[in-house]
């Protein structure tokens, strides 16, 4: 939110239409920081700068606001403008003011000379006042003009922009006084286009004539903005380092200026040679690169650990190399923290844990008759018109949902019930507290109930696991309640365990996305997997509770270890087993590099139209052709065959297709190859491109 300053109150509040001297004293009495000023120039509001003999829009909200000179800054959300009013009209004239119903209010001002003047805004923000905002509103003659000239993505062109004969740009300009940036609206900031066809706001067409060309612009100490206009054929590749990550930019230049924009063949093939490779959304290409640098200049992650040598061809015959260093190899993969693994079979949560010992509530009183005496006993007085209750809360052993409706607890299992006294009078609950030594008994006494003690503001914990099936009742006592309490319970045997892992991703670590529940499930060192056991009865339905799962693995070196439920599949390949002490069922995990690749899924034949694309979403898959989950230590290597493909290495739009993707283009018919080889595993397929 900008500076603007919040200035209402109940005590003094403005009229939503008034003079500009009532609207002054208002303000005055409103604002201490204006008590002691002569005029409103000096007052201390935001300043909005605006050019001398421009019609302007001014956006009023209060977050969309301080990124552009034409947006003024709330102190709060916008419902609706009121009133909008100058306190002087001599040289910035109000046109009208609004709203779209969502947030944004809007004022349209023409300045008609050089001046100041004090803008305020009345406007709701869904409470009960109008709140009113002020802003000093400065007219200035432009000094200069700082151009934005819109070149392809990723250009490097800066002082100069070669663009290509013909060609049609983009641009806009800021406008300033001195320091202060100007809001200028449709005021147009080029005095002299030099040959360039206005085609419309912010849109101009370079001359067809080769040479060179300088924009003058508004403001006398404005630099022009220089051009040189090129045949498409003058254009060259060109290679600089990447200025974001470890690698290479490849573009075009002319001269040995970076091209603005480029229209023609802007085809061109990279080739890295040493000890590393370019990358693109995680495949590594092998052999020549074909890229279009029609899109703008493409950015080549490089990986690897050596002095590597780039070089490129454009189609027109320029060519390019650049040699940069590259050090940038994964680091190798380190033991996590938590519960090691190893041979042995070790527990791994399942338990409740204990809390604090349960308070004892002494000398409670509803404020005019005793209830508990000072040893926590419950003192009967029907004067009171007292009542009490036995609230249990049942939960399946873990704070999660309450649980609801008919519902079994599995055999050997073990849920959580939280046992609390509520106190009422006149049926209106004024108190709740833990039961005073509560006692449980169980009928049939096949259940056992064990006390985890009390969190703070709560009730006591109880561990109630059934070691038969059957219906009990678990019977309540306690010294702060006079009643005795029944809690029914329904238990059934346990006959299966299934369980199931979630795997992370990658680039929002706590998302996890699930993975088929089986007995074998495959992935990757490194990885985090959330295990979760579901109990069934012989019927496949559902049980409740929970139990420890018992984890080991067949190589104690190897890294793995438990953290909660996440499982950490350690730092090499491995065999880990999950079992369960209430079910015969397990869930193996097998941990594989690269070598466990035997098969890639996503790379199939195709046909494709000049201009379409195609994504690959490749999957490793081991043995049986299951997926193996987390990130594989090696990536897929793809190789492409033919001259009708290019990869699609720039940054895609807000929207487009192959965000995350790898994406090839068709760039001319043909028939391609693409071979691709990832672990163990190598996969083949044909595309052809068809006018």
């Amino acid at each position: 939110m900008g500076a603007s300053a919040r200035c209402h109150n109940s005590a003094v509040k403005p009229p939503r239409r008034a003079r500009a001297s009532t609207l002054a004293a208002a303000a005055i009495a409103m604002s201490p920081a204006l008590a002691c000023q002569s005029s409103y120039a000096d007052a201390g509001f935001p300043i909005i700068g605006l050019a001398v003999g421009a019609d302007v829009t001014i956006e009023l909200s209060d977050s969309r606001c301080d990124e552009r000179p034409d947006q003024a800054c709330l102190s709060s959300g916008l419902v609706r403008v009121t009133e909008v009013e100058l306190l002087s009209s001599r040289d910035i004239e109000l046109l009208d003011f609004g709203d779209d119903g969502e947030g944004l209010g809007r004022v349209r001002l023409r300045v008609e000379d050089a001046g100041e003047t004090t803008m305020v805004v009345h406007y709701e923000d869904g409470g009960d006042e109008v709140l009113v905002d002020f802003f000093q509103l400065r007219a200035e003659e432009i000094t200069r003009v700082e151009p934005v000239i819109g070149c392809a993505p990723g250009s490097r062109a800066r002082e100069r922009f070669p663009i290509t004969a013909g060609v049609e740009l983009a641009y806009d300009a800021v406008a300033y006084a001195g320091e202060r940036p100007l809001a200028h609206g449709d005021l147009e900031l080029v005095a002299d286009f030099a040959d360039f066809d206005v085609t419309g706001p912010g849109r101009a067409r370079a001359p067809s004539a080769p040479g060179s060309r300088a924009w003058q612009l508004v403001g006398p100490e404005s630099a022009p903005v220089e051009f040189v206009i090129y045949a498409p054929s003058a254009a060259e590749v060109a290679l600089w380092p990447a200025d974001e990550v470890p690698g290479v930019q490849v573009g075009q230049a002319l001269d040995g200026d970076p091209v603005c924009l480029h229209e023609g063949d802007a085809g061109a093939r990279v080739t890295v040679s040493g000890a590393c490779a370019p990358v693109v959304r995680g495949v590594e290409l092998v052999g020549a690169v074909p890229l279009n640098l029609g899109y703008g200049d493409v950015t080549l992650e490089l990986s690897g650990q050596d002095r590597c040598a780039v070089s490129a061809t454009h189609a027109l015959g320029s060519q390019a190399a650049l040699e940069l260093d590259i050090d940038n190899l994964p680091a190798p993969l380190e033991p996590q923290g938590g519960l090691q693994l190893g041979e042995t079979p070790v527990e791994v949560e399942g338990e409740l844990e204990p809390s604090d010992p349960c308070p004892i509530v002494t000398n409670l009183t509803n404020g005019s008759c005793e209830i508990l005496d000072d040893e926590g006993h419950i003192v009967p007085d029907i004067d009171c018109a007292l009542d009490w209750d036995w609230v249990v809360t049942h939960y399946d052993g873990r704070y999660s949902a309450p649980l609801e409706g008919p519902f079994f607890v599995g055999v050997g299992l073990t849920t959580l019930m939280v046992v609390e006294v509520s106190y009422q009078f006149l049926t209106i609950e004024f108190a709740r507290h833990p039961p005073n030594h509560l006692v449980i008994t169980a009928s049939p006494d096949s259940v056992v109930a064990d006390s985890y003690g009390c969190e703070p503001g709560a009730g006591q914990r109880v561990g109630v696991v059934a070691s038969a099936p059957g219906d009990f009742n678990l019977n309540l006592s306690a010294d702060n309640i006079y009643d005795a309490g029944v809690y029914s319970l329904r238990a059934r045997a346990v006959a299966q365990a299934a369980f199931t892992s979630e795997h992370d991703v990658f680039a929002a670590p706590d998302v996890m996305i699930p993975s088929p529940t089986g007995p074998t499930v495959q992935y990757f060192p490194g990885a985090e997997a959330r295990i979760s056991v579901d109990y069934l009865d012989a019927g496949g339905a559902s049980l409740v509770g929970v139990a420890p799962i018992l984890a080991s693995t067949d190589t104690p070196g190897a890294g793995a270890s438990f953290r909660t439920f996440d499982l950490y599949t350690g730092t090499s390949p491995q065999t880990i087993r999950l079992a369960s002490p209430a079910a015969p069922q397990a869930l193996t995990v097998e941990v594989v590099d690269g070598d466990g690749i035997v098969d890639v899924s996503g790379l199939d034949d195709a046909q494709l139209s000049l201009g379409a694309r195609r994504c690959l979403e490749l999957t490793a898959r081991g043995h049986d052709d299951a997926p193996i989950y987390g990130q594989s230590p090696t990536r897929p290597q793809l190789q492409l065959g033919g001259d009708a493909l290019v990869v699609v290495a720039h940054a895609p739009a807000p929207g487009e297709e192959g965000a995350d993707a790898f994406c090839l283009e068709a760039d001319a018919a043909g028939d391609v190859t693409l071979d691709l080889s990832w672990g163990t595993a190598t996969a083949q397929a044909s595309w052809t491109v068809s006018e």
